[in-house]
């Protein structure tokens, strides 16, 4: 276990904000674990995603997702890395990824991998990002975002 060797950082935030309504709470039930980053073994990037890449870039903090999800759709070659703690933001990105609005029919488990909308080049991780450092091999990233 590589985060055996990392103390868990003290949190001073909030991880969620207002209620998270029925579609974007299925999206974080359902379709997040598919996508989500596993910081407790070695990170290969190469096998995070259904296809190759040609570079990876790490956006940390990126808040309701919206420049991670636009860029996601114009560079398709690139594997990201989202970090994100807020829940909130998650559910948001996960809804721009998808296309899954509230309204919609929601009953989807078997349909998110053929949504027109969905990018597959997204991968999330929601915890302190220094817990994902200590997975991850060294220089793997050709781009980076940090917003605050």
């Amino acid at each position: 276990m590589v985060n055996d060797q990392v103390e868990k950082p003290k949190f001073f935030g909030r991880r969620q904000g207002r209620v998270i309504h029925k579609a974007k709470s299925f999206l974080l039930n359902n379709f997040l674990p598919r996508i989500l980053i596993n910081s407790d073994k070695k990170i290969d990037l190469e096998h995070c995603f259904n296809a190759p890449k040609s570079f990876y870039a790490l956006e940390i903090g990126f808040g309701d997702g919206d420049h991670l999800a636009e860029l996601s759709k114009r560079m398709p070659e690139c594997g990201f890395i989202g970090v994100e703690v807020y829940r909130n933001g998650v559910a948001n990105l996960l809804s721009l990824i998808t296309g899954v609005k509230e309204g919609k029919d929601i009953d989807l488990s078997d349909k998110i991998e053929l949504l027109p909308e969905r990018t597959d080049n997204v991968r999330i991780f929601d915890d302190d990002v220094r817990l994902l450092f200590a997975a991850l091999p060294d220089a793997c990233f050709d781009k980076f975002q940090v917003d605050s």
